[in-house]
C-alpha cells in the first residue's frame, strides 16, 4: 500500500487575502482524501489538529494515520520563503512567468509548496519498516477539483520510478489557473506526486538545490516549474491529464499503461522544426547582462531573444526615455514625447554579448510624428526563410495615437550595423481598441 502525505496550513489568515481559501474550506473539501483507504500522513499547524483528528473518525480499519504537528515556521523551505519576501520587498529578486499569479504564488504558499519533498521524506521516515513501497503526495483538495464521485476509492499503485502529472489540453478551462498555466514555462501540475521510498531522499536534496540555485540567481520560481526542470533530468513518468481530471488520471496509473510524453522545449526561431531539447534549467537559473543605454535619460526594457542558426542568439533592447512609476510615465530627459529606440545584440552561446547595434529605424518613422510616441515598441524577434524581422507596436504614424502592430524586416551588414529596410502595417482585426504584443505566425506571410 501506498503512504500519501499532504499538509494543511491557513495561508489565508498568515496573508489577509481574501481569494485564498481558509483552512475549514480545505478540512470540508479534503473528506474524500481522509477517507480514502490509503495510509495517510499529514503536516498541519498545531491549532488544526484537534478539527483533523475529528476527520479522521471518518478513516477505514487497517489504514495508517499520523497527523503531525509542525508550526508554519519549522516548514523545511521556511528560510527559502522568507528569502522570498525580502527579496521581492527590496527588489533582488524578480518574479518568473511561472509566479506570475501573485495570489497562488505568494511566498507563504510557496514555503509550503517547496517543502514537499521535503515532508515527503519525513513522513517515509515516519512510517519506515511498515508496507509502504512508494510515497505520494496529493493536495488537500484535489480530489474535489478531480470531480471524484465521493464512492470511488484513492487507487495509487506502488511504483519503480518517480510520477509526474503533465497538464495538457488547456483550452476548455476558463478559469485563473489555465491562464496561470498557459503563462508559465511549466508543464507538469504539483498537485499529485508519487515517488519510490527508495528515491524519496535523493529527490528531496536535488529539489532544495535547485531552489537555492534559482533564489541565487535572483529568480522566484515556483516549484511545478522546478518539477519540469527535475523531469528532464531524471528517469520518470509523465502521466498526460488535464488539471481537472488530475486526480483520477495519476489514481488510475497502477491499473493502465501511462502516457510518456517526450517534453520539448521550443525556440522562438523554428517552432516547427524541433531537433533537440533545450536545458530548461540553464534558461531559468541564470540571468544575462545585456549592454546599458550608457545615459542617464534612457532605460532598457522588454528584451526579445531568438537562436540565431549561425550560433549564438540575437536579442532586441527596448531603450526609452521614461519610467512608470505610480500610472504616470515620468519622461527622463524633460521633453513631452514618449521616445523608444531598439538595439540589437548579438549573444554567444554561453550569453555573453559579443556586439550590439542601434536598429536604425529612419525608413520606417513618420516625420514629424502624427502621436507623441516615438519608435517602435516591445519588438519581438523571428527567423523567416532565413531573413530577421520584427514585429513591434507603432503610434507615431496615427492621429488618434492608436497602436498597431508593424512588422520589419531587419538587415545586418558585414560591420554588424543594423537596419529597417522593409515595413508593414498589419491590419486591424477589431474596428476599435489598441493591438500590442503580438507574436508572428511562421509559414504565413505578414501574419
Amino acid at each position: 500500500m501506498p503512504l500519501v502525505v499532504t499538509a494543511l496550513y491557513d495561508l489565508a489568515q498568515r496573508e489577509s487575502e481574501p481569494r485564498r481559501r481558509s483552512a475549514a474550506e480545505y478540512l470540508e473539501l479534503s473528506r474524500f482524501l481522509f477517507a480514502s483507504p490509503v495510509d495517510l500522513h499529514v503536516f498541519c499547524e498545531p491549532n488544526l489538529v484537534a478539527p483533523l483528528g475529528e476527520m479522521m473518525r471518518f478513516r477505514p480499519e487497517g489504514c495508517a494515520t499520523q497527523i503531525q504537528a509542525l508550526a508554519f515556521e519549522d516548514l523545511p523551505e521556511w528560510r527559502s520563503g522568507q528569502r522570498a519576501v525580502q527579496g521581492l520587498a527590496d527588489g533582488s529578486l524578480v518574479r518568473t512567468a511561472s509566479t506570475l499569479n501573485h495570489v497562488k504564488d505568494s511566498p507563504a504558499a510557496q514555503t509550503v509548496w517547496w517543502s514537499k519533498f521535503a515532508l515527503m521524506k519525513r513522513a517515509a521516515d515516519a512510517h519506515r519498516g511498515g508496507h509502504e513501497e512508494s510515497v505520494w503526495w496529493v493536495d488537500c483538495g484535489i480530489i474535489h477539483g478531480c470531480l471524484l464521485p465521493e464512492s470511488q476509492q484513492l487507487e495509487l499503485g506502488n511504483i519503480t520510478r518517480p510520477v509526474f502529472g503533465q497538464v495538457s489540453n488547456l483550452d476548455h478551462i476558463k478559469d485563473d489557473t489555465a491562464d496561470y498555466l498557459r503563462r508559465g514555462v511549466t508543464c507538469i501540475a504539483g498537485g499529485i506526486l508519487g515517488v519510490p521510498d527508495s528515491q524519496i531522499e535523493e529527490l528531496a536534496a536535488t529539489f532544495s538545490e535547485r531552489l537555492q540555485t534559482t533564489l541565487d540567481q535572483g529568480l522566484l520560481v515556483n516549484e511545478e516549474a522546478l518539477y519540469s526542470c527535475l523531469a528532464l533530468e531524471i528517469e520518470c513518468d509523465l502521466i498526460e491529464t488535464t488539471f481537472h481530471r488530475l486526480l483520477v488520471d495519476v489514481a488510475g496509473f497502477g491499473q493502465m499503461s501511462p502516457v510518456v510524453v517526450k517534453m520539448e522545449v521550443t525556440n522562438l526561431v523554428e517552432l516547427s522544426s524541433i531537433d533537440d531539447c533545450v536545458d530548461v534549467e540553464s534558461l531559468i537559473a541564470r540571468r544575462v547582462h545585456l549592454p546599458s543605454p550608457g545615459r542617464s535619460d534612457r532605460v532598457s526594457l522588454n528584451p526579445s531573444i531568438a537562436r540565431d542558426p549561425q550560433g549564438g542568439y540575437l536579442c532586441i533592447v527596448r531603450n526609452t526615455n521614461y519610467r512608470y512609476i505610480d500610472g504616470d510615465y515620468r519622461r527622463l530627459d524633460g521633453g513631452d514625447v514618449i521616445r523608444t529606440e531598439n538595439v540589437l545584440v548579438k549573444l554567444n552561446d554561453d550569453f555573453a554579448p559579443e556586439w550590439s547595434s542601434v536598429i536604425d529605424d529612419q525608413l520606417a518613422r513618420t516625420e514629424p510624428p502624427l502621436f507623441p510616441v516615438v519608435g517602435f515598441e516591445d519588438a519581438r524577434l523571428v527567423l523567416r526563410a532565413g531573413q530577421w524581422w520584427m514585429s513591434a507596436t507603432s503610434r507615431e504614424h496615427r492621429r488618434d495615437g492608436r497602436c498597431q502592430i508593424v512588422l520589419s524586416k531587419l538587415v545586418i551588414a558585414s560591420d554588424n550595423a543594423v537596419a529597417i529596410t522593409e515595413s508593414h502595417e498589419l491590419p486591424f482585426l477589431t474596428a476599435y481598441g489598441h493591438e500590442k504584443n503580438w507574436m508572428p505566425i511562421l509559414g504565413r506571410d505578414h501574419a
